[in-house]
């Protein structure tokens, strides 16, 4: 099955938006709380606070902030087990079309300038968000380009992993060279802090 047989629909049409259910929280007030819950802001958790409004997974979309130009973090997220949001991320549940992930994907991958409004504090706001077109393959579809980005990102993270490790191997090498040759290795004084040690 192609993509000739995908549908485009306005993101507004195909998730259920509970953004009237946001209350925030001043940090003076969270100051005083129990830190049990976890407590969103537009691009993820800030802190956490002793009550919880949601329960049961949702994507969150950043609604303003610095990071819907710089994508310095993902500005869609999905939130799970007990949360509190606030009035800075909207709050989006899946319907029959949809699968949270396929849009959390595509809303973090698509150019979001279009619906941005304000340059000094730029925001997005629930009418211009709600317009965004989004392409939707059947639910199966979505549901295996999904496990196949998942996988690959997995694997990117793997090698991300693997290649800060190479990258402490590298530096222990240099730095075990440079004291062998600067005979600092401990090779006969106990007092000498061994190889091993090198860069701990």
């Amino acid at each position: 099955m192609g993509m000739e047989s995908w549908e485009e629909k306005e993101l507004g049409q195909v998730v259920k938006n509970h953004d009237s259910k946001r209350i925030p929280f001043s940090q003076t007030q969270r100051e005083n709380m129990d830190k049990i819950y976890d407590y969103y802001g537009a691009s993820g958790v800030i802190d956490k606070v002793d009550n919880f409004i949601f329960d049961k997974p949702l994507l969150l979309i950043g609604e303003d902030g610095a990071n819907l130009v710089t994508r310095s973090k993902p500005i869609a997220f999905i939130a799970t087990g007990k949360y509190w949001v606030n009035n800075h991320a909207h709050v989006l549940e899946a319907t029959e079309y949809t699968l949270l992930e396929y849009i959390c994907y595509f809303i973090n991958y698509i150019d979001l300038n279009p619906y941005i409004t304000g340059s000094a504090q730029p925001k997005m706001t629930q009418e211009k968000m709600n317009i965004i077109p989004v392409p939707l393959p059947s639910l199966p579809e979505q549901q295996e380009i999904v496990r196949i980005l998942d996988c690959l990102f997995e694997k990117e993270q793997r090698t991300c992993e693997l290649c800060g490790i190479i990258e402490k191997i590298d530096l222990m090498k240099k730095a075990i060279l440079a004291r062998a040759f600067r005979g600092e290795l401990g090779t006969n004084d106990p007092r000498e802090e061994s190889a091993e040690g090198v860069v701990k």
